[in-house]
């Protein structure tokens, strides 16, 4: 299963348990594409790191036929992994921030908060991460407080807010790291510009540990 195909399942999957899902039959039809497709591809190292998850989801969806290819896949997962066959190819050379970084979070889904939308600075840290989802509301004049992006930072997919300082109003850059304090986000301040070089940087520096369960 390739990383883009893993990334989509853990995706619609997350979704539906967790409750976020606005169009859940549409996440279900996906599930119904999806897991069928992964049980007939190869396993790869970075699909059985989707076993656990597989196995904690497919308890809670019991009551959907799709529990049975989650429980097959499941089962195809553990047996590779009994066999070693998930263990990682040899490295070829030093590990680069931004890699360290799509290993925490692939598959996950980061907030962003400053300055304007940019959809090809979104889409470019998104695929540098392998992110499911990146959140990028904005601050418009529209958008006066910290309680306006609250709601985003509770959402219990979101597992890390990123906080671009200069393009953030004085109020927000004070108040939002209480907010993310309150919900468990652990927060990055972003001095600089948002390439994924510079951002996985002060990811590892200032929230790899808590990332890492450490």
């Amino acid at each position: 299963m390739d990383v883009k195909t893993l990334n989509k399942l853990r995706f619609h999957l997350e979704r539906i348990v967790l409750g976020t899902s606005t169009a859940p039959e549409e996440d279900w039809q996906k599930l119904d594409l999806l897991v069928p497709a992964a049980l007939r591809a190869p396993p790869t190292a970075e699909s059985v790191a989707l076993r656990h998850m597989l196995e904690e989801l497919a308890r809670r969806i019991a009551d959907r036929r799709l529990v049975d290819n989650v429980y097959a896949l499941n089962h195809e997962l553990e047996r590779v992994a009994q066999a070693g066959g998930h263990k990682p190819p040899p490295s070829k050379g030093p590990r680069t921030p931004t890699q360290e970084v799509a290993d925490l979070l692939r598959g996950r889904t980061v907030l962003l908060i400053g300055g304007d939308t940019r959809q090809e600075h979104a889409d470019r840290l998104r695929e540098a991460f392998e992110l499911a989802e990146l959140l990028w509301p904005g601050t418009s004049e529209s958008n006066p407080s910290v309680t306006v992006f609250e709601p985003l930072v509770a959402r219990p997919e979101v597992v890390l807010v990123l906080m671009l300082i200069k393009l953030n109003r004085h109020g927000i850059t004070e108040e939002l790291p209480a907010v993310c304090e309150r919900y468990g986000k652990p927060i990055v301040r972003l001095v600089g510009g948002y390439h994924p070089d510079q951002v996985s940087l002060q990811i590892l520096k200032q929230a790899g540990k808590r990332l890492r369960g450490g």
